[in-house]
């Protein structure tokens, strides 16, 4: 219309404004510009009362105010830890308001405090500084546990705890060489604390160990004196006690029962040169093709621990823990005609281990999945919820405080009142995309949720009643787990690793840096200065010092008996959720660690450079399904709390770490009449349970509220039990800070001028037309000329991660995430808009690669993780989804670079690949062909009438309308001078460039002899780099949070430069 209004933001100020005016004849015009200025009503800046020390103890929430007067004041609160040489922001609540407040943790008492504020004029004025001052809150010193004597053989690791309270109490471990009449000073790991822990040697065994505790008023008590002491006793105790003949049904054969093992097992003790170990001695011919399953029942004296057994000397090996509860192991054994030798060895600390069953059975041709396989405890207290006892919507992720509990899934979030005995839904809010995980942040403020394909949403529940979608975050890849600490959000995108990102202010998250390795880094936990990394399929964590969050210092890994699901490191414990198969012998369904990779793992992280193994806990049976692969742990005080999907919910009680209680198993049953019914079949499938019976929903969700425990899965609803002693979860708010940004450096490159275009915003992709260069960005589309000047940004509601653009120059096509395909007629610089098409009754539809057909009819569009998206753009004012298919898996840039035969559009999953044709009306599938070479790394682009794609780190090439063999066994080419080629391909000419994002590199090689390629230069750039654009003169490189790298042809390039 000829006027136009809106609410102003400060943002607004940013802006300039214009109008385009256009005839009946198309002819157009542009207004003068116009922006919105501030209003002023100036008084002069004064501060009335200053901000004084506050006395608080650690825990306490402090409180800092200043008055002052003035005309639009902006405040900003700052820290110093060096007394004032160099100030910092503050990320605490009300950090840019007149008063801020915090939880008080022993660092605080380091720290000064001054608020800077600034008027309208720009004036600015510092406030006094102030300090918080420790309040002492005296408890006599008492030693609650003594130190106890342990046996540990020479080369393991002997530990001594003492436990006492008191107020800031200061420990110093002490040892004696002469029998107490002098003591020194202990220098071995822990001394200084409750725990202390050295590697046995020989002389250890004539020492004493003593701890000498003093508190704050300097009062002194020392513990009782202890000892080493060399192992005496045989670690393994066979009793027959606890037999349990099971198998006794005449159909099942027990070749060796409890009686045979107790008559000819041979106990090894444990000493310097050997492990404690039992091995039972025979020669015993098998069929072959039989399943045979050894059932042991074991249970450890004091902690949970570690055995191996070994079958045939070794020929068939699984590790398992072995508990302070008693349990079951069923222990598959196939495709053997002969056993000799069943052993088992400890191989952690050497206490007391007790087995009080052994049987060997014969199934005969008996189905594995009919058999119990695995670890049962014994006397476990189970819960068996129904559909009915739901009392909320299906959720997928959830958070709670101590009022409202938040639940999210498939785009919505729902928020509860707990304050009652029954949860009450209060308010919703939709278009939150295909949601994975949740988190408070700003102190309880806001909540940041992950959406995997959608990226992250920014949520703003100041008022719980009326939640609003504030920002959202494009993250460079799906994202996963995420963590908080204070005003930063640390999320996890796969491959491209972990992105930290500043939501200060959560109408505007900006990314700060990324912390990354070429490893699938699944979910995160913080704990003082250190970031903890699951890594799904590497089965490990990694250990950052985030100290410096711009310049992140890996110090160690861990590595875990599963996939590794979500992790929470709080007050030096490291507990991690696992998943899918074990270390050991995983390759089939009939090997010992197939589906034995699900449970809970604890270590002591306390010195995160020394990690201390502590416990693992499986849950009961065998399982493997590769849908809703995702597990979680909370912790609530002295619980841990393990989602284990279709398994159910396993609390455990964890007051003594080294030996974790399951007190309760909780599932939801699906009985066979509900619609939520599904009977799994499948011989790659294992579940602890008859699924033909009934079977359970997957527990995803899972949050502690104040003696509440909830829970639920993404089909039924959100379920309740009493938690006595549990909390809301804690969200750490460390003071962290970060050094300058990191500039990639442009490279040199024999041939070409480079430059590196820094922007305000991501660039994801870029294509030139009509002399300009026309880039996808976060804020919009940002068009630069020749010389790499920006003319004009046209923003867009959500970010743009890839274009395409029209033969003609004359229309621009873009993948907008959330809002779908935008349509733009283009006339040089000025960009006008036509249309959107997505579509909103799918909950995770997003855009984030396009391509045009040939004839230019259809769009071919990646719109989601394994859907394929075809558009119709005849009417371009009103374009129409023609179909919406699901693949395989798709992650990043699946659709093949360019046309083949100038014709074919192909679409790349982890299974096959797909080429489109239009024939003007219509697009049909011409062709569809198994992928044995895709992988998630690599890609595929068009040259001429082939397809090459990028394999093992070479490339092969292949005609799709007449290959009919196994693709992985076409001729590899590999190039010279390079020992790897990684990535995603882009051909024009005989010119080659392969960005391999994930590990920051780009390759460039000249194939104008396919056979005999010759390399060009393969340049490594901090940044994340993605599909080239190439044109006679460039070589453009979205460089994503970087800018975008520029290289300018000068001369002829040469092999080899």
């Amino acid at each position: 219309t000829a006027s136009v209004s809106f609410p102003v933001t400060n943002y607004s100020y940013k802006l300039i404004y214009r109008c385009v005016i256009t005839d009946a004849f198309g002819n157009s015009i542009a207004s003068d510009i116009c922006r919105v200025l501030k209003k002023a009503n100036y008084t002069e800046l004064q501060i009335i009362n200053q901000p004084s020390d506050t006395e608080a103890a650690v825990g306490d929430t402090a409180k800092f105010a200043v008055n002052a007067i003035g005309t639009d004041l902006t405040y900003q609160w700052q820290l110093s830890s060096n007394n004032g040489v160099s100030w910092e922001n503050s990320a605490a609540k009300g950090n840019r308001t007149a008063s801020v407040s915090f939880p008080v943790t022993g660092y605080s008492y380091k720290l000064i405090y001054r608020c800077v504020i600034t008027d309208a004029l720009g004036n600015r004025i510092e406030s006094d500084t102030c300090r918080i001052i420790e309040k002492k809150n005296y408890t006599p010193l008492q030693i609650t546990k003594q130190p106890e004597n342990t046996e540990v053989r020479i080369d393991s690791t002997a530990l001594f705890t003492i436990n006492a309270v008191g107020s800031d109490i200061a420990y110093q471990w002490q040892l004696s060489t002469d029998q107490g009449k002098t003591w020194i000073s202990s220098t071995a790991k822990g001394n200084k604390t409750n725990t202390l822990s050295f590697p046995v040697i020989k002389y250890t065994y004539s020492r004493m160990y003593r701890c000498v505790l003093t508190d704050s008023r300097g009062n002194t008590l020392i513990s009782d004196t202890v000892k080493v002491c060399a192992p005496t006793e045989k670690n393994f105790i066979l009793t027959d006690a606890d037999y349990d003949s099971e198998f006794s049904e005449n159909k099942y054969e027990t070749i060796i029962g409890i009686n045979d093992f107790l008559s000819n097992a041979e106990l090894i003790s444990a000493d310097s040169s050997n492990k404690a170990a039992v091995k039972y001695s025979f020669n015993m011919n098998l069929n072959h093709t039989d399943l045979h399953i050894l059932k042991l029942t074991v249970q450890a004296e004091k902690s949970c621990s570690k055995i191996k057994i070994n079958i045939n000397n070794s020929s068939i090996t699984a590790t398992y823990p072995v508990y302070t509860q008693k349990a079951d192991y069923y222990i598959p054994i196939t495709n053997t005609d002969n056993i000799n030798s069943i052993s088992v060895s400890l191989i952690t600390d050497y206490q007391k281990i007790t087995i009080s069953d052994f049987q060997l059975v014969n199934f005969a041709d008996d189905s594995i999945n009919n058999h119990k396989t695995g670890i049962y405890p014994h006397n476990i207290n189970e819960t068996v919820f129904n559909e009915s006892d739901a009392f909320g919507e299906a959720t997928t992720a959830s958070i709670a405080d101590n009022q409202h509990l938040y639940s999210v899934n498939k785009g919505t979030l729902t928020v509860y009142d707990i304050t009652g005995s029954t949860p009450i839904a209060v308010s919703s809010l939709d278009g939150l995309g295909n949601c994975h995980d949740i988190s408070f942040i700003n102190n309880g403020e806001a909540l940041v949720i992950s959406s995997r394909e959608n990226g992250a949403y920014f949520v703003d529940i100041k008022n719980p009643l009326h939640p609003v979608t504030a920002g959202k975050y494009p993250t460079l890849e799906m994202s996963s787990g995420l963590a908080v600490n204070g005003s930063y959000a640390f999320i996890c995108s796969r491959y491209f690793g972990v992105e930290i990102v500043d939501a200060s202010d959560i109408y505007n998250p900006k990314y700060y840096s990324q912390i990354s390795n070429k490893e699938e880094m699944y979910d995160c936990s913080i704990d003082d200065h250190y970031l903890y990394i699951g890594v799904w399929a590497q089965k490990k964590i990694i250990i950052y010092d985030i100290s410096d969050l711009r310049n992140p210092a890996q110090i160690n890994t861990i590595n875990l008996d599963g996939n590794v699901g979500g992790i929470v490191v709080e007050n030096g414990v490291l507990y991690a959720a696992t998943g899918y198969h074990s270390r050991d012998n995983s390759t089939a369904v009939t090997s010992v660690g197939f589906g034995m990779g699900n449970g809970l793992e604890i270590y002591d992280v306390k010195d995160p450079k020394n990690p201390v193994w502590l416990s693992t806990n499986k849950i009961d049976g065998r399982y493997k399904y590769s849908g809703s692969d995702y597990w979680k742990v909370k912790v609530s005080g002295k619980y841990a709390v393990l989602a284990s999907t279709y398994n159910g919910l396993y609390v455990y009680d964890t007051s003594n770490l080294s030996a974790p209680i399951l007190i309760n198993k909780s599932t939801i049953r699906i009985e066979k009449d509900s619609p939520n019914y599904k009977k799994f079949i499948s011989g790659s499938y294992i579940f602890n349970f008859d699924t033909s019976a009934f079977n359970q929903a997957p527990v995803l969700s899972v949050c502690t509220a104040f003696n509440k425990l909830f829970f639920g899965d993404p089909n039924t609803g959100i379920y309740q039990m009493n938690l006595e002693g549990s909390k809301s979860e804690i969200i750490p708010n460390i003071a962290l800070t970060g050094s300058d940004k990191n500039i990639p450096e442009a490279p040199m490159l024999n041939g070409y001028t480079s430059n590196i275009v820094n922007t305000d915003s991501s660039v994801y992709a870029a294509r030139c037309a009509n002399h300009l260069i026309y880039l996808a960005t976060s804020e919009g589309i940002t068009v630069l000329d020749e010389n790499l000047n920006t003319i004009t940004t046209y923003i867009t509601e959500f970010s743009v991660k890839d274009i395409a653009i029209s033969r003609d120059g004359k229309y621009l096509y873009t993948a907008e995430c959330d809002n779908g395909v935008g349509i733009y007629s283009v006339d040089n610089d000025r960009i006008n808009y036509l249309s959107s098409c997505n579509d909103k009754t799918k909950y995770n539809f997003s855009v984030t690669s396009l391509s045009l057909t040939a004839d230019e009819n259809y769009i071919i569009a990646q719109g989601g993780f394994s859907r394929i998206c075809t558009i119709d753009i005849r009417n371009k004012n009103k374009p129409i989804i023609r179909s919406l298919a699901s693949g395989g898996s798709m992650y990043y840039r699946n659709i093949c670079q360019g046309l083949i035969a100038d014709k074919y559009t192909a679409v790349c999953d982890n299974g096959k690949i797909n080429l489109f044709e239009s024939d003007g009306n219509s697009l049909t599938t011409v062709k569809t062909l198994t992928n044995s070479v895709g992988s998630e790394t690599n890609g595929m682009a068009a040259y001429n009438d082939c397809i090459v794609a990028v394999y093992n780190n070479g490339y092969v090439y292949f005609n799709p309308m007449t290959e009919n063999q196994k693709l992985s066994t076409l001729p590899l080419h590999k190039v010279p001078g390079i020992s790897y080629l990684r990535g995603k391909p882009v051909i024009y000419g005989d010119i080659m460039v392969v960005s391999y994002c994930y590990g920051k590199e780009i390759t460039i090689v000249d194939i104008s002899d396919w056979d005999n390629p010759k390399l060009i230069s393969q340049l490594k750039m901090d940044a994340s780099l993605d599909l080239a654009e190439i044109t006679d003169n460039f070589i453009i490189i979205p460089m994503r949070n970087d800018g975008v790298l520029v290289l300018k042809k000068d001369k002829q390039v040469t092999a080899n430069a």
